[in-house]
């Protein structure tokens, strides 16, 4: 009987336990729908603590009623085996009865505690559906603010992915804004530059211009000075060409004539057009200025101005001026009924002069060129010529060797006297010189004096020189190289306008 009642007790504790138990789950249930909402909600807060409390306290009767349950099963168990010995020991039996019901009667009041564990759970559970209806209530007020929120959301990250397209777009706008910005800087950069480099070579212009203006001033101031040299000086030629004229007692502005040697000298070195060309010029340089002054109609002059007046005039070269400066003076009186044969005669000598010194000055460049051939010729002994041409070759292959003036000269007379000479590198063609009646000896000769008279000038032998020549009134140019110490050679010669 006492185990029994230890059966049942214990049967009554597990009840209890599982009662709690369901309690418990419960309350997690209230704790789980409540807890995701609990920052925002405070009914959903208010369910997730009293299901925090009820199974908490569900959970300790449970835990209870299991050690009741426990403690009534092992009294059972006693008990059973107590009555299994209960023929050997009554006595134990009794006590064993008497403790079972004891443990009976503790399991009792445990069972009304669990009991009463048990309505409170199932009170809790209660409030915690409820907490849980409420929760669901919210949830689903909770999902429709969700899925709004959600359109929202993907409104404002559709809203958001534009702005940052509109941004991307800006930045892209930006950075071209910027590049463009610095474009501009470094093109205002490089104008600036240019500016500044222009604005220098401008300076630098106006220095230049200001330099090349001074430069023309002193290019002038120069061009006078040398005007007014080259007047002095053609005016003291004047005056020095008037002084050596043979009226003041000179020998003439062109010297002595040539003696008898130095003439048939120079007949011998170029024939008697040289001689005549020499007389013509020395005639014309030796014309006294009074003399030609009076051949073209200027007597009147000399009377109305005197000789010396007159001639002080003709050194000027500004005749015409002269004149009538100093006509002004004298032309008072009767003398100026002679003012028209005056006047053309001023004219006409004012001109001619012009010419009159021109030909002077011709003719003492002509005696310059002639007179060193006459006198070397009167101190150069020619010696016989002799054919250094081997056998009976072509007349063009002909050639002389002599002496003359301390030199041993070989001249290819063949090929410059028996050849023709074609046009080349702007060169006139001539026929032969044989064919002109020219003498070749007279032209080798003339040639060996040009070249004799150019060394003691100190001209130079290095390399081949060209010698230029009048024969007969034939201008001839011989090419003559130096071959040895005492060794010439005319290679070659031929006519030249």
């Amino acid at each position: 009987m006492t185990a029994g009642r230890a059966f049942a007790t214990a049967q009554a504790a597990m009840a209890a336990r599982d009662s709690a138990a369901q309690a418990v789950k419960a309350a997690d249930a209230a704790i789980a729908t409540g807890t995701p909402y609990k920052e925002s909600d405070s009914a959903a807060a208010f369910a997730v603590l009293v299901g925090q409390s009820s199974k908490t306290l569900a959970e300790q009767q449970a835990a209870a009623a299991t050690a009741k349950a426990n403690e009534a099963a092992k009294a059972a168990t006693d008990a059973k085996a107590l009555a299994d010995k209960a023929s050997g020991d009554a006595k134990l039996a009794a006590q064993a009865s008497a403790a079972a019901a004891a443990d009976s009667a503790a399991a009792l009041k445990s069972v009304a505690a669990a009991r009463a564990s048990a309505a409170t759970a199932a009170t809790a559970a209660t409030a915690a559906k409820a907490a849980d209806a409420k929760t669901t209530e919210y949830h689903a007020q909770t999902g429709a603010e969700v899925v709004l929120a959600g359109n929202a959301s993907r409104d404002a990250a559709d809203h958001a992915a534009a702005a940052n397209s509109e941004a991307t777009d800006a930045e892209k706008s930006a950075a071209n804004a910027r590049s463009a910005a610095n474009a501009a800087t470094n093109d205002a950069a490089a104008a600036n530059s240019t500016a500044t480099k222009a604005e220098s070579d401008a300076k630098a212009a106006e220095g230049a211009a200001a330099n090349a203006q001074q430069s023309a001033k002193d290019a002038d101031a120069s061009a006078d000075r040398a005007e007014e040299a080259l007047r002095k000086w053609q005016e003291q030629q004047r005056a020095d060409q008037l002084a050596a004229s043979k009226a003041n007692g000179g020998p003439g502005y062109g010297g002595a004539d040539l003696n008898l040697t130095e003439e048939q000298a120079l007949r011998a070195a170029c024939g008697q057009a040289c001689v005549d060309e020499y007389k013509a010029a020395l005639a014309a340089a030796n014309k006294d200025v009074l003399d030609w002054v009076i051949e073209n109609g200027g007597q009147i002059l000399l009377d109305v101005l005197g000789v010396t007046d007159a001639k002080k005039c003709f050194s000027s070269l500004d005749v015409e001026s002269c004149l009538w400066t100093a006509l002004n003076v004298v032309l008072i009186g009767a003398a100026v009924l002679k003012i028209p044969q005056v006047a053309v005669a001023v004219t006409k000598v004012a001109l001619g002069l012009r010419t009159y010194f021109r030909t002077t000055a011709a003719a003492v460049q002509t005696l310059a060129r002639l007179k060193p051939i006459a006198k070397v010729s009167a101190h150069v002994d020619f010696s016989a010529y002799t054919i250094t041409t081997q056998g009976a070759e072509h007349i063009t292959h002909l050639k002389r060797a002599l002496t003359a003036g301390g030199w041993e000269w070989t001249i290819n007379t063949g090929h410059g006297f028996h050849r023709a000479h074609n046009a080349r590198k702007g060169e006139q063609a001539f026929p032969a010189l044989v064919t002109t009646g020219a003498n070749a000896d007279a032209i080798e000769k003339a040639i060996i004096l040009g070249t004799l008279e150019h060394m003691g000038k100190g001209g130079s032998m290095e390399g081949m020189q060209k010698i230029f020549v009048t024969v007969n009134g034939m201008n001839i140019k011989g090419h003559v190289l130096k071959v040895g110490d005492k060794l010439l050679s005319i290679s070659t010669y031929m006519q030249v306008p």
